[in-house]
């Protein structure tokens, strides 16, 4: 599936793949850039653009426009993974992406051990060969290691014993700056304490109202009525044609589920057997709505995903919706029944 990308698509993208558990590599071309994400199962295994790997390909994807694709899902994922533990967290963290936790090779995390001319090899060495001429080879045994000697018994005990009022002294003194540095931390502490409590208990009743109104979380709760409009498909039937849904939402602070079905198409109400059921599930963050969908039509199930923004002089949803059902994407608006 080819096409060009805009704000936010390919996370979108990202998203639907995750959603339906697919599993595949995703090629991506920018400019005269390459790169491939690579699925398992609905989880990110690997991800690469042009030298950028991991959460640095990512990031950079999500700030590109203008780049194409096309999923193969005969590709497999690579064995291992290029994307650290911490990337994985940072994924997770920014673009809400899962990441499979696979082993790296063993020299990707590998922290090589200080080297002492003293210190003997971690390995021994292997034997080497010398040749002396092209029928005969000669082995010869490697140079044996030299232990290093030990200090008598005795003198181990005199220095630990020599030494050992020095580190009880240390320890002590550590003890004291650390205390010193809590007694220090507190006092601060109460001194900031007493300098915020006048201006908080001076603020008015319509004050803390007013901040409370601005902390609250839009409520969605209620039937909803749903449209989307086809604006590209790879079935040329479905352009510009006009779906409309049925939604009863549920939430529970920033977070909220919803049952439904469609009802319409092109204004034309569909007959009850007609009627597939769709479930949503998203959250709310401010005035963007972001929310993933499952519709589970006669033949297949298909999923996507809604991004909309709450228009506050009206109450109601705007924004886009992408689909896998003939990979097809447009606007998106929702009413909230009286």
């Amino acid at each position: 599936m080819t096409d060009v990308l805009r704000d936010y698509e390919i996370l979108d993208l990202i998203g639907v793949l995750t959603s339906e558990g697919a599993t595949g590599m995703l090629q991506l071309r920018t400019g005269m850039t390459e790169g491939a994400l690579y699925f398992d199962r609905g989880q990110l295994v690997d991800a690469r653009l042009g030298k950028l790997t991991g959460f640095q390909a990512i990031n950079a994807l999500a700030s590109v426009g203008g780049a194409s694709y096309d999923f193969d899902p005969t590709i497999a994922a690579p064995a291992q993974s290029s994307i650290t533990a911490r990337e994985r967290l940072l994924l997770k963290d920014f673009f809400g992406i899962d990441a499979i936790d696979r082993e790296q090779s063993p020299d990707a995390d590998t922290i090589p051990r200080e080297y002492s001319p003293d210190s003997p090899p971690e390995y021994p060495e292997p034997p080497h060969f010398v040749s002396e001429d092209d029928d005969e080879v000669t082995l010869v045994a490697p140079k044996p290691v030299v232990p290093v000697p030990q200090p008598p018994l005795s003198h181990q005990l005199f220095t630990i014993s020599t030494f050992r009022p020095a580190l009880l002294f240390v320890l002590l003194a550590v003890l004291v700056a650390v205390a010193a540095l809590a007694l220090v931390y507190r006092s601060r502490k109460s001194d900031s304490a007493a300098s915020v409590a006048p201006a908080t208990q001076s603020a008015s009743p319509a004050d803390v109202s007013q901040t409370q109104t601005t902390a609250a979380v839009p409520d969605l709760t209620g039937n909803w009525k749903v449209t989307n409009t086809v604006e590209q498909t790879s079935y040329d039937a479905y352009k510009n044609m006009k779906i409309g849904f049925n939604v009863s939402i549920s939430q529970a602070g920033k977070d909220f589920t919803g049952q439904g079905e469609k009802i319409s198409e092109n204004g034309q109400s569909l007959p009850r057997t007609g009627r597939t059921p769709i479930s949503v599930k998203g959250t709310i963050d401010g005035d963007r709505v972001e929310a993933t969908f499952s519709e589970n039509g006669a033949l297949r199930t298909t999923s996507g995903r809604f991004v909309w923004r709450i228009d506050k002089a009206t109450g109601g949803l705007t924004g886009t919706f992408v689909s896998t059902a003939a990979r097809t994407r447009g606007k998106s608006a929702a009413t909230k029944a009286l």
